[in-house]
């Protein structure tokens, strides 16, 4: 989804600079790093600071996901999904908080899914990150308003 959403971006004239833990192609600069990494944050905005680039656009696709019934949930695959789905979110956002202020019209876009509204059966851990993306986003909405 992310390539997708970086190549569709690109086809429109802007500049992108994608994050994963891989090297990844088809973009303008890329990181390497663990999005719940704080220091991956730090390369992305020294990488920003020393390409002088204007940040329009914060896009967090970055997801996990699990099958578990809740009965053989595991405890370590909760707190890395939720790390993944929603603090990595957190991290990114305020990393480019400032960023996204000097650009009129900037806009964060945090990916979601149905699955938060519907439920889905052996998904929920899944389903209570993305329930937790949907109120972050809310609460953020609210707070970085203009």
């Amino acid at each position: 989804m992310g390539s997708a959403t970086a190549a569709l971006f690109k086809s429109k004239g802007y500049q992108v600079l994608g994050t994963d833990n891989q090297q990844i192609s088809g973009v303008d600069y890329s990181v390497v790093g663990d999005v719940a990494d704080e220091g991956t944050w730090q390369k992305i905005t020294a990488v920003i600071d020393e390409n002088n680039l204007e940040v329009l656009s914060l896009i967090n696709i970055a997801g996990r996901n699990y099958f578990d019934l809740i009965t053989e949930a595991k405890k370590s695959e909760w707190l890395n999904m939720f790390e993944v789905n929603v603090v990595a979110m957190v991290i990114g956002i305020k990393h480019l908080v400032p960023y996204l202020r000097k650009a009129p019209g900037a806009t964060i876009v945090n990916m979601s899914s149905i699955s938060a509204q519907i439920g889905t059966s052996g998904y929920a851990a899944y389903v209570a990150t993305k329930g937790a993306v949907d109120s972050l986003t809310k609460a953020l909405a609210l707070e970085l308003a203009p």
